[in-house]
Parts: C-alpha cells; structure tokens; sequence
C-alpha cells in the first residue's frame, strides 16, 4: 500500500505543479519552490516504480504488502516502467522546454541504465562506458547538425549558438573572475625573517670602522 500511495502523492503533485510553476501571476519564489516539488515528486515517482524496489520491497509495510509485489506481472511493470519512465521526462523536457524535466530525465536514464547493466551482466564495463561515450558524441554531432539546419539556428526556443558570445557578458565573467584575485594581501612563509637593516663593519687595506645607518 506504502509504495501505491507515493506513487498516487507523486502524480497528484506533479499534476499541480505543472500547470501552476508556469503562471506569471505567481510570485518568483512560490514558482521556484512548485519546481523544487515537481522535481522531488518526478525523483519519488521513480523510487515507486523502480525495478529493484519493487523486487527486494523497500517500501512495503506489511505482509500483504510484500505478497502484492511478489507476482511476476508487477515485476514486468516494474521493468517496463524503470525503462520507459527517463525517456518520457526527456520528451517531455524537449516538448515543454522544462529545464528540471531534462536534468532529471538525464539523471535517470543513467540510473535504468545502470540497474540493467546490474541485472542483465552484459556487456562488460568497459563496453558500457565506450558505448557511452560514443553515444553521446554522436548525439551531441547530430542535434548540433539539426540545429544549424533549423531556421534562424533555432528549434522550440533551443539553440545552437553558444551561450556567451556576446563580449559584453565574455568581459562580465572576465572581470568577475579577475575580481576575485583582488584584495588578497600577500602572507609571508612560515619560516621567512624579515629584513632589519643593523648596519655594518668594513676593513681593509688599512681602513677600519664602522658604518651606521
């Protein structure tokens, strides 16, 4: 019962905090704080559906509990849904441009990925990150293609201009960065004399005495 409730709460908040984060006559603040709601219902709504949770019954309270996630059709569910879930919150970030969306949606695509990678024992590690690494690459080649193509270089608000070309926001950072060098007064080592002038004695080819500053 524990694990259908969280994943009932879940829906019921991202189905408020969709709609409302994006009016403009809620304040700033209240539409960052429906953000931080709608990512930590998206992040509980994967922990009930989870394969692995539902499999070892992390969040079941009771007997009867733990006897209603022990038939295979909700372990298939469960895997159908680990899969699919990410690749939802991604097309649902493209489609409605939602920053938390995206992030989460990248985040566990990783995670499913990972726990097939666990249960399944293949391909080796090596492979996994290679492959990885290659699918990015190619992803990264192929939007950044799409994009050059789209008109005006835009897409749905996307872009593929970089993000700081104009000079007026490289020389912000650049001051920014400069500034924090600023006001740091320089410390003398640990084991460093300071100087005192003392004076000194001379001699030599008949002179001899003393100097005094």
């Amino acid at each position: 019962m524990s694990r259908r409730l969280l994943a009932a709460a879940c829906l019921v908040a991202i189905g408020l905090a969709v709609p409302r984060a994006r009016l403009e006559r809620i304040a700033p603040a209240h539409r960052r704080c429906l953000r931080v709601v709608f990512a930590a219902a998206l992040l509980g709504l994967y922990l009930a559906v989870h394969y692995d949770g539902v499999r070892e019954g992390t969040l079941e309270l009771g007997v009867g509990d733990s006897a209603w996630v022990a038939g295979s059709a909700i372990l298939v569910v469960s895997a159908v849904l680990t899969a699919l879930l990410p690749v939802v919150l991604l097309a649902f970030g493209i489609q409605r441009r939602d920053k938390v969306a995206l992030a989460i949606g990248a985040l566990l695509t990783g995670v499913s990925l990972g726990t097939w990678r666990y249960h399944l024992g293949w391909p080796p590690t090596w492979v996994t990150l290679t492959l990885g690494g290659v699918a990015c690459f190619v992803t990264a080649i192929l939007v950044r293609r799409f994009l050059d193509r789209a008109p005006e270089r835009e897409w749905r608000g996307i872009t593929a201009d970089p993000l700081f070309d104009d000079p007026a926001h490289a020389a912000a950072l650049r001051v920014a960065a400069l500034a924090t060098t600023l006001g740091h007064a320089p410390q003398a080592a640990p084991g460093d004399r300071p100087f005192q002038a003392g004076g000194g004695i001379s001699g030599g080819g008949g002179a001899d005495g003393q100097f005094r500053p």
